[in-house]
């Protein structure tokens, strides 16, 4: 299998003081809204490339879904949660 080459992750320190202590989070940008940052957004899509090529080269992965397709292929029904005088519940239909 190959190796995977992961994009890049800049890093852009912000530094700020929490209890008398200096505290620096290099990653702090990937926190923004992707939808609302084309630079988080951008690396999202880069980090699933890499994992979607690796998870496509493994093998028997087309078995394991048809499988699990086949497990899941019923009507399921969560736990009903009372909310006020009313329950609810939700239901999963199969594929």
């Amino acid at each position: 299998m190959q190796k995977n080459i992961y994009p890049k992750t800049e890093r852009i320190d912000v530094t700020e003081e929490y209890f008398g202590r200096t505290v620096v989070d290099s990653y702090r940008w990937l926190e923004n809204d992707a939808p609302d940052d084309r630079a988080v957004s951008a690396w999202i899509e880069a980090q699933k490339a890499v994992t979607q090529k690796h998870l496509d080269a493994l093998p028997g992965r087309d078995h394991f879904r048809k499988r699990m397709t086949e497990l899941l292929d019923y009507d399921r029904y969560t736990v009903p949660r009372k909310r006020g005088d009313r329950y609810f519940l939700q239901r999963h239909q199969g594929e």
